[in-house]
C-alpha cells in the first residue's frame, strides 16, 4: 500500500504505557466496533461519531434505532419507514457482533442479517475501537501502518475470505482512537479492494499484540455458521479441485518423466554393461579359441616331426 503522508498528532493517554521496542501496552479492555456504509449510504458510523455515534446522536434518529441493533437508512416521503420526526433516517436491521479486546490475540468482529435499502457495494468498511491513538503504534517507514497494533487482518465476505491484510491501515481523519480502514472509496491512498456487492454477512478477524507479545497462529471460525456463498463455494471448489487435479497431473507427469528418465538412464547403465561384457567374452572366446587352435597346430607338428623321426630310423637300419 501506499504510505499516507500525514503524520498522525500522538495523544497523551494513562490507559497506554510508552512503547518503545516493546510493543504496545494494554490497559484492562477496549470495545472494537464495525463499521460499514453501502452504496446508498446505508450505514453504521464509528463509535465516536456525533452526530450518529453510539454516545451522541446530535441528528435525528429513528426512534427504533440504537447503536448495538441496526443500521441507518435515508428514505424519501411516502416510504413505509418514512419518519418525519427523523427527517428521513430510517432503521434497517442487522444483527452486529463487536468485540472486546482485552490482550494479545484473534478477536473477531461481524454482521449478518444485514437490510440493505438497495445498495449495491461498499463505500466504507472499518473498525473504530476505543483504544486511544498514539503515533508510535506505527511503522516507522509507512506512517500509517499499525503494524505494532494489528500486525495481521482477515476479511470475509457471505463466509468467503476476500482477502488478507498485514498491513493495516489507520484513518487520517480520526487523531483520537484507533481507526482500522478496510474499504474507503474517498481515500486515494488506500490501495483496497473492492467486493462486487453489497453482502449478506461480513466478518473481520483482528489479531492484537500487546507488551511485544508473539500473535498467536491463525484458525478461521466463521461467527455465524455460514458457509460460502453457492457460487463462490462452487468456483473455490471447482477452481480448487482443478489446481488439484492439474497439480496432481503435473507431479504424476513430472514424477513419470523423472521415472522414465532414471529407467533410461538404468536401461541405459545395463545395455552398457551388457554390450561390455558381452564383448568382453566375445574377446575371451576368440583369445580362447585362437590358443586351443595354436595348441593343436603344435601337437600336430609334433607328431610329425616324431613320425619323420622313427621313418628316417627305420631306412639306416
Amino acid at each position: 500500500m501506499k504510505k499516507f503522508m500525514t503524520r498522525a498528532t500522538a495523544i497523551a493517554t494513562t490507559a497506554i504505557l510508552a512503547l518503545g521496542t516493546l510493543g504496545v501496552a494494554a490497559a484492562d479492555e477496549y470495545k472494537a466496533y464495525i463499521n460499514i456504509q453501502g452504496s446508498k449510504y446505508t450505514f453504521r458510523n464509528a463509535w465516536n461519531d456525533e452526530a450518529f455515534g453510539r454516545d451522541s446522536q446530535s441528528s435525528p434518529v429513528p426512534a427504533d434505532w440504537t447503536y448495538d441493533t441496526g443500521l441507518i437508512g435515508w428514505v424519501e416521503e411516502g416510504d413505509a419507514k418514512y419518519n418525519a420526526d427523523a427527517k428521513g433516517a430510517a432503521f434497517f436491521g442487522a444483527t452486529i457482533t463487536d468485540a472486546t479486546i482485552n490482550g494479545t490475540g484473534w478477536y473477531s468482529l461481524g454482521m449478518t442479517d444485514i437490510e440493505w435499502n438497495g445498495d449495491t457495494t461498499l463505500n466504507l468498511l472499518f473498525v473504530s475501537t476505543e483504544i486511544p491513538y498514539d503515533a508510535s503504534y506505527l511503522d516507522e517507514e509507512y506512517e500509517t501502518y499499525l503494524v505494532n497494533l494489528v500486525p495481521e487482518a482477515h476479511v470475509y465476505m457471505n463466509g468467503s475470505e476476500c482477502t488478507t491484510f498485514t498491513d493495516v491501515v489507520q484513518n487520517p481523519d480520526d487523531e483520537d482512537y484507533v481507526n482500522i480502514q478496510f474499504i474507503n472509496m474517498w481515500n486515494t491512498d488506500l490501495e483496497t479492494f473492492v467486493y462486487p456487492e453489497a453482502p449478506e454477512s461480513i466478518q473481520i478477524d483482528l489479531g492484537f499484540t500487546f507488551n511485544g507479545e508473539e500473535l498467536p497462529a491463525y484458525a478461521y471460525t466463521s461467527l455465524f455458521g455460514d458457509a460460502p456463498a453457492d457460487d463462490e463455494g462452487d468456483d473455490t471448489a471447482d477452481d480448487e479441485g482443478d489446481d488439484t487435479a492439474d497439480d496432481t497431473a503435473d507431479d504424476t507427469t513430472d514424477d513419470t518423466k523423472e521415472e522414465t528418465k532414471d529407467d533410461s538412464k538404468d536401461a541405459s547403465k545395463a545395455d552398457t554393461k551388457a554390450d561390455t561384457k558381452a564383448d568382453t567374452t566375445k574377446s575371451e572366446s576368440k583369445d580362447s579359441n585362437t590358443g586351443l587352435l595354436i595348441g593343436i597346430i603344435a601337437g600336430v607338428v609334433v607328431v610329425a616331426a616324431i613320425i619323420i623321426g622313427v621313418v628316417a630310423s627305420k631306412k639306416k637300419k
